[in-house]
């Protein structure tokens, strides 16, 4: 009815009135009520379908389709059952591998747009209006149309009253159906539409330092306008704001779509240094949700270094290279680690000397990777002596990596403590860590308590702490389940199984079955971690390993296992675990001169590294094989601890010495 004129509207209406005595049934649609209510007539109000509703009639019209194409369904057609059937009727015809509902039908199309086209400037709003998107604000509408705020208010007006519009509040209005708007978006030709998302884009940035910007948003227009380095720009304000969250992923995303913009951009100098800047931030982000060993990180890191130059007196090219040196560690790539430190260490001259410290901590902590334990105890001390906070908040700026150096020295330092048997050393140096990561922003200091934790389950362990290295391993995974930070999740559920398998190992009744489920889990985790390449520190978990094979008597893959260790030790240069390796090789072995052998040559493995706390271990074995003859070697072992060291092994040795 509301198509009809005002004639055919008063021959309806007639008939309504007349007595047909009840032979003749009419039955009428109307947008709004199109004759008065009487007896003979019944009015039934249709309201637009709901969500479950349209689904109902989409799967009856097109039982194939999927979720998303009936999700896009309803935001387009807002209940309205002749839209939902000719939307449907079009998908129809697409591939069935599309999720996508393309423009507006064409059965549709002229109805649609007979209602835009009151006049050239009612046209004119609504393409803006179109533009702006699915909420309509007035300041915003004005701002982008060349119309003085009477004429858009009046325009509006026409348009609210012509069902195009309908107000959601006193300054703002949303189209009265999502196929109206298409349809008034695609009346613009391509260059007028660039150039409204580029007016929409400039405004909203515009206000931002007023309020709290839609960057994403603002993004999209910009891309739209074809403007890809403001593209880039407002979707890393989004990344930031996101990060700001603790939104991890999303802040991920962002800075991919940044990428994206600022790969379209013009090439240049400014490109170049405005795309190392994102990837560099989108290598970060990729290392704290996925790990120092990201892939994803890797390939960001090895753009950055094609368009850096080859003058390492160049900020960013610093920055791209001292932030692949985790993920050179995290693979035990030491040699290539050791170079990327040394060629740091010829440009740190100048104002750079304040990052020296830090350069001292990484030359410290690669030797110690490599069982130089004195000299890595001298770098690591060095650094902590000299490490500023100037020089730590200079260093933030200039790093792209998750784990923050500082915490990542103090929690190297509890670890060098305790081969040392320095009980009171340890704490002092986990406490340290922690109250670094209090202080930093996330996700650096969550990532960083993460790395923290970490340390702390192994340190718990070779001191058999056992309770709290279960406690710590759940406090790694909270962390991880948290924030995204999968490694971390996964490492916690690696350690936590590990600290459950050495308590069973513990148990007095632990036999092969016991010990077998755990056998099989922890090999799993292990072997995971080789096969994504997180090479640093699994020669521990291959020496747990062994200790749970050799309890559960079976010596040919404990010492299987033990070879794979020192193999990729010999391969890497990452010896840290050699002397234990090497030690527990001796209760796989046949007969005590081999035994004695073994132990022998872990003890005096353990001395040259200076790993005391292995080294006495090594001679508390031999003195319970030998006795007597190994007394002197076992004293001389534990005359290297002083006297009030309070550490499990030498208490166990200091009693067996009587």
């Amino acid at each position: 009815m509301h198509w009809f004129d005002e004639d055919t509207t008063e021959v309806i209406q007639s008939l309504l009135a007349a007595d047909l005595d009840g032979h003749v049934l009419i039955v009428m649609t109307s947008r709004e009520q199109a004759v008065p209510a009487s007896a003979l007539t019944e009015v039934l109000d249709l309201k637009p379908l709901s969500d479950s509703e349209t689904d109902e009639l989409i799967v009856a019209l097109h039982p194939d389709a999927t979720p998303d194409q009936r999700h896009v369904v309803r935001r387009r057609c807002d209940g309205v059952p002749l839209y939902i059937e000719e939307v449907v009727a079009k998908l129809r015809t697409q591939p069935s591998d599309t999720s996508s509902v393309g423009g507006v039908p064409d059965t549709l199309y002229e109805a649609l747009y007979a209602r835009l086209k009151s006049s050239s400037n009612a046209i004119r709003v609504a393409e803006a209006a179109a533009i702006i998107g699915s909420r309509v604000e007035r300041s915003l509408l004005s701002a982008v149309v060349d119309l003085d705020d009477q004429e858009v208010e009046h325009i509006v007006g026409e348009l609210v009253q012509s069902r195009v519009l309908e107000p959601l509040d006193q300054n703002s209005w949303r189209f009265h159906h999502e196929l109206l708007r298409e349809v008034a978006a695609e009346l613009s030709p391509p260059s007028l539409r660039r150039e409204l998302h580029s007016r929409i884009a400039d405004t909203l940035a515009a206000a931002a330092a007023a309020g709290n910007p839609d960057w994403p948003l603002i993004a999209r227009h910009y891309e739209r306008a074809e403007r890809y380095t403001e593209a880039a720009a407002g979707s890393a304000q989004a990344s930031a704001n996101a990060r700001q969250r603790g939104a991890l992923r999303e802040a991920l995303s962002y800075l991919t779509h940044a990428v994206t913009h600022v790969e379209k951009s013009p090439p240049g100098p400014d490109r170049d240094h405005l795309e190392v800047n994102l990837r560099l931030g989108r290598a970060f982000l990729a290392q704290a949700a996925e790990g120092v060993f990201s892939p994803n990180a890797a390939a960001d890191f090895e753009r950055c270094l094609h368009l850096c130059s080859s003058d390492l007196q160049d900020d960013e090219l610093l920055s791209t290279v001292m932030s692949l040196y985790p993920y050179y560690t995290m693979r035990a790539d030491l040699e290539r680690a050791q170079r990327l430190v040394e060629s740091i260490r010829g440009s740190l001259v100048g104002p750079r000397r304040i990052f020296l410290p830090v350069n001292d901590f990484a030359f410290g902590m690669l030797a110690w990777f490599r069982g130089e334990f004195g000299y890595a105890r001298t770098k690591m001390d060095t650094a902590a002596r000299t490490l500023t906070e100037e020089g730590a908040r200079a260093l933030d700026a200039m790093l792209f990596m998750p784990n923050d150096p500082t915490a990542g020295l103090y929690a190297h330092l509890a670890l060098s403590r305790c081969l040392d048997g320095d009980v009171a050393g340890v704490e002092a140096e986990l406490g340290n860590a922690e109250r670094r990561c209090a202080e930093l922003p996330f996700p650096k200091g969550a990532f960083s308590l993460a790395y923290t934790r970490q340390i702390e389950v192994l340190i718990r362990i070779e001191s058999g702490d056992l309770d709290r290295a279960a406690q710590a391993a759940v406090e790694l995974g909270t962390i991880g389940e948290q924030h995204g930070f999968d490694s971390w999740e996964l490492t916690g559920a690696a350690q936590h199984a590990t600290v459950h398998a050495l308590a069973a190992l513990t148990g007095n009744a632990a036999d092969g079955a016991d010990l077998a489920p755990h056998i099989e889990l922890l090999t799993g985790f292990v072997d995971t971690w080789r096969a994504v390449g997180v090479i640093a520190l699994i020669t521990f978990y291959d020496a747990l390993l062994a200790r749970l094979l050799i309890a559960a008597r079976r010596f040919d893959e404990a010492r299987a296992r033990l070879q794979t260790g020192l193999e990729l030790a010999r391969q890497t240069r990452m010896s840290f675990y050699d002397a234990e390796l090497t030690r527990l090789a001796a209760f796989t072995t046949d007969g005590r001169g081999p035994r004695r052998a073994a132990l022998e040559a872990a003890m005096a493995l353990g001395r040259s590294q200076d790993a005391r706390v292995f080294e006495l271990r090594s001679a508390t074995d031999c003195f319970e094989l030998l006795g007597e003859p190994a007394r002197q070697a076992l004293a001389e072992a534990l005359h290297r601890f002083p006297s009030d060291c309070s550490w499990p092994d030498v208490i166990r040795a200091r009693t067996m010495l009587g």
